[in-house]
């Protein structure tokens, strides 16, 4: 989808990372739980649409290998899914791992990406005020530092 103005819908969910932490619906938060369940989702959406391993989300969530516990991720996974089918969005199991399924319009980091490259593209062309516009509104998307609500 061809990123514009307004790239989401009402009633699409957008899941923010330029700042603090968040998903949202049709303009309301979603509560997608707490700790290790939003470190599944983050790396889930840092990898949209490409398989992320359970080794990988045990990796991140628990660095001793004494202390992983994959039961709990499938259960992460288990209550994103339930909270996010309904809407468009799904986290399914393949072979490699879980899917994050997504549009990445849906993302606003890659969104902001997306609009950099429009912008450097159209600069290039001359179209030095559809630059401006599409670096104004990657600039709007971000609200703080990357994650900032979250531990490293």
């Amino acid at each position: 989808m061809a990123v514009g103005v307004h790239s989401t819908f009402a009633g699409d969910m957008e899941f923010r990372l330029l700042g603090p932490f968040g998903v949202h619906h049709g303009g309301e938060r979603v509560d997608v739980g707490s700790g290790q369940q939003v470190q599944v989702l983050v790396r889930l959406l840092l990898r949209a649409n490409r398989p992320v391993s359970s080794n990988q989300l045990a990796e991140i969530l628990w660095p001793s290998p004494a202390d992983r516990k994959p039961k709990n991720i499938i259960t992460y996974v288990s209550r994103l899914n339930r909270r996010f089918r309904a809407n468009g969005v799904a986290i399914d199991t393949e072979f490699a791992g879980y899917v994050l399924r997504v549009r990445p319009d849906q993302i606003d980091y890659v969104r902001f990406r997306q609009l950099r490259e429009r912008a450097r593209r159209h600069a290039q062309d001359g179209k030095q005020a559809a630059a401006r516009a599409d670096l104004r509104e990657a600039l709007a998307l971000y609200r703080g530092p990357f994650r900032s609500d979250l531990d490293p």
